[in-house]
């Protein structure tokens, strides 16, 4: 008898793997200027609407997960920066 979806236990084994991923981004990215941070997600947006890979509410959710990791007027501006994308 094959399992069905119901008797997978939920893990996400990828979470701490992401959750480092999110830390090497902001690493990454914690030194620049709001203009290039800006300049970046642009870039970064146009490439995957160009590739028809754009996901909006994933983007959202990565600048949603990277909050705790950034001054509050960085954030501001990439949310601000999100809503003029959408």
């Amino acid at each position: 008898m094959s399992k069905s979806f119901s008797d997978f236990e939920y893990e996400n084994p990828h979470q701490e793997n992401m959750q480092d991923a999110v830390k090497q981004t902001y690493d990454e990215l914690k030194d620049l200027d709001q203009t290039t941070l800006q300049q970046k997600l642009i870039e970064e947006v146009n490439k995957q609407k160009a590739n028809n890979t754009f996901n909006f509410a994933l983007l959202s959710s990565t600048v949603e997960s990277m909050k705790p990791f950034m001054p509050q007027e960085t954030y501001d501006g990439l949310k601000n920066l999100l809503e003029r994308i959408k």
